[in-house]
């Protein structure tokens, strides 16, 4: 069975989806979140969703992955799985498969699906992969990475 509520990790640690793994939110915002600056290895072998629609506000965020500080020196996210954002309002919506609020001084590579979808009435914005911050680091696409705002 999937996991249907969203995974918060405050540590440090190596954490592995495995290919039978997957992480499916619905109306949460984030399905995976790390908190905190990162130097370990995040590796998705499995499938993550975030999806979000209707929401009262009239905004709606979907975020697949989320790292909430700088990935550091040593730090590897390797996606060989699947990754996928579909925002959806009458308004606005804002859907990332992938963000990293700080810098990346680590690596980033992915030889599987990265996907972002947001459909608004007003304003939508997607990304595959964000960096709020710099990118120092090594970002490698093997594989296939999509967004889409309309």
């Amino acid at each position: 069975e999937p996991v249907s509520n969203p995974v918060i990790l405050i540590d440090d640690a190596d954490v592995t989806i495995a290919p039978t793994g997957a992480v499916r939110v619905k109306d949460s915002v984030r399905a995976v979140a790390i908190l905190g600056d990162y130097s370990g290895t995040f590796s998705n072998e499995g499938a993550i969703s975030s999806e979000s629609s209707g929401g009262s506000s009239g905004l709606d965020v979907a975020v697949g992955v989320s790292f909430s500080g700088d990935v550091l020196a040593g730090g590897k996210i390797v996606n060989d799985g699947s990754v996928s954002a579909t925002a959806d309002s009458n308004v606005v919506a804002r859907a990332a498969a992938y963000t990293i609020s700080g810098d990346l001084s680590g690596s980033l590579f992915n030889s599987g699906e990265i996907s972002a979808s947001a459909n608004a009435g007003l304003d939508a914005d997607a990304f595959g992969v964000f960096v709020g911050g710099k990118t120092q680091g090594d970002l490698t696409n093997e594989g296939i990475v999509s967004a889409t705002a309309s």
